[in-house]
């Protein structure tokens, strides 16, 4: 199912993430150590009224019925959000695989809503995986891929670009 507008999870994950972003990374809010985990820092306000899957994250929980995979990858984004720690830059290619195997794997049946934020557009990774994200639908799986530009804006993909 194909929207020319994000859902209004979407949009409030959304939101909270470029709140995250846009004070790189509440820098100002970490600890001494600067070491909390994405989902902290993502998930500081309002989403946190429901059980959310997301990777990458330190804690791990049970299947939900929402789950959102984060792909940064970016050197500009690298050097700018030092607060996180490098196993949380992770390419676009590992997340989308470790997408499918929870989506379609470990939590099939109970992934009900997928959201994709990446900071990469790259036709030679998406390209061979369009056909598997067209296909979560088949599964009673809502998916939607935000791309992040270099600019901090987050747009809809559509993926039907890349085939």
């Amino acid at each position: 199912m194909r929207t020319n507008e994000m859902s209004e999870l979407a949009n409030k994950i959304t939101r909270q993430f470029q709140l995250a972003i846009g004070e790189k990374m509440l820098e100002n809010y970490l600890d001494v150590k600067g070491d909390r985990a994405i989902s902290d820092i993502i998930f500081s306000g309002s989403i946190k009224s429901g059980q959310i899957n997301l990777f990458p994250c330190d804690i791990p929980g049970s299947c939900a019925s929402e789950a959102v995979f984060i792909s940064l990858s970016s050197e500009k984004n690298k050097k700018e959000f030092t607060s996180l720690k490098k196993n949380q830059f992770i390419s676009l290619e590992d997340v989308i695989v470790k997408m499918v195997q929870q989506v379609l794997g470990e939590c099939a049946g109970r992934n009900k809503h997928v959201i994709l934020i990446t900071d990469c557009l790259n036709t030679e990774i998406l390209s061979p995986w369009v056909p598997v994200l067209n296909q979560l639908s088949n599964y009673g799986v809502t998916f939607e891929m935000v791309y992040l530009t270099a600019k901090g804006e987050m747009n809809l993909v559509d993926l039907e670009m890349f085939l």
